[in-house]
């Protein structure tokens, strides 16, 4: 049991100090979740990240011989030589065996994906911060019987001091260092988003889209960036392999915005003055002469 005589919630993720608990990930379930697709590439890049930083995990099942049925066959190839817990109870942290395989890990930081969310992941999350522990869950690892996770599994895990988290927050966070040995493999097991695309030793440059655009996968990006491009630029999402597109320019202070020869920014403040707004745009004041405000 973790020590509770110091705060650690705010501590950041790392894989000397996390397990990750995977709760009743089973076909049967599988086929009657919303978006089963979609959890089981979140479930896996979490599983196979996990793997790729030493974290240690923990399987269980429910009832696998009967509807449930086993396991996903992905989950039982990646941790091929590690027993997968069976059980009966239905909160997975008051099976002994379960409790006491955490335990010998000696970690603080549970991570917990369990299908479904309101049950198989919430109950154990709660159970384990009641003594002591920081708890995760992984919502979108985490299969939902509704379209949307319920209002009230949020509310009380919340309120229990549960961390709800994605699967690339906290991947990246426990790999904390782009500069990690692992780091393009634990990158390209993620969903689309970031990916190392630069093979040159000790480069760890980023770019989202070789996974959004597939066909532009395996070109070199020019810098780093993100799912969310500087709207204000020229280009698109990556000004090298993109085609040109048309945007309107943001507001002065926007970082990316030139406006003339006069006005370069690149993301540090200017003490070149910001060329003069059209006419229009300026208030009506006694400091502005009137022929600028377009009055005859």
């Amino acid at each position: 049991m973790p020590s509770t005589t110091r705060p650690t919630r705010l501590e950041p993720v790392s894989p000397q100090n996390a397990v990750l608990l995977l709760v009743d990930q089973q076909e049967g379930l599988f086929s009657r979740i919303h978006e089963p697709e979609q959890t089981r590439r979140n479930l896996l890049a979490l599983a196979r990240s996990a793997q790729l930083l030493g974290i240690p995990v923990v399987m269980t099942t429910a009832l696998a011989a009967g509807p449930n049925g086993p396991q996903l066959k992905e989950l039982t190839e990646t941790f091929a030589d590690q027993e997968i817990i069976d059980r009966t109870l239905i909160n997975a942290w008051q099976d002994s065996r379960v409790h006491q395989a955490i335990t010998r890990t000696g970690r603080n930081k549970v991570i917990i994906a369990g299908t479904g969310l309101d049950v198989c992941a919430q109950l154990p999350a709660l159970a384990s911060a009641a003594e002591g522990y920081d708890s995760y869950v992984v919502v979108d690892a985490s299969g939902r019987f509704e379209p949307v996770p319920s209002v009230a599994t949020v509310s009380r895990l919340t309120q229990a001091g549960v961390a709800l988290v994605n699967t690339r927050v906290i991947v990246l966070e426990t790999m904390a260092d782009n500069a990690h040995p692992k780091a393009k493999e634990i990158y390209a097991t993620l969903p689309a988003g970031l990916v190392i695309m630069d093979d040159a030793p000790g480069n760890s440059r980023l770019c989202a889209q070789s996974a959004l655009w597939p066909s532009t996968a395996g070109l070199n990006c020019a810098a780093i960036v993100t799912a969310r491009p500087c709207e204000s630029s020229s280009v698109g999402r990556c000004g090298r392999h993109m085609e040109s597109r048309k945007r309107r320019p943001r507001s002065h202070g926007h970082p990316c915005v030139t406006r003339g020869p006069s006005t370069l920014m690149t993301g540090s403040r200017t003490s070149e003055r910001l060329p003069s707004r059209s006419p229009r745009h300026l208030p009506a004041s006694p400091e502005v002469p009137a022929r600028a405000r377009g009055v005859p």
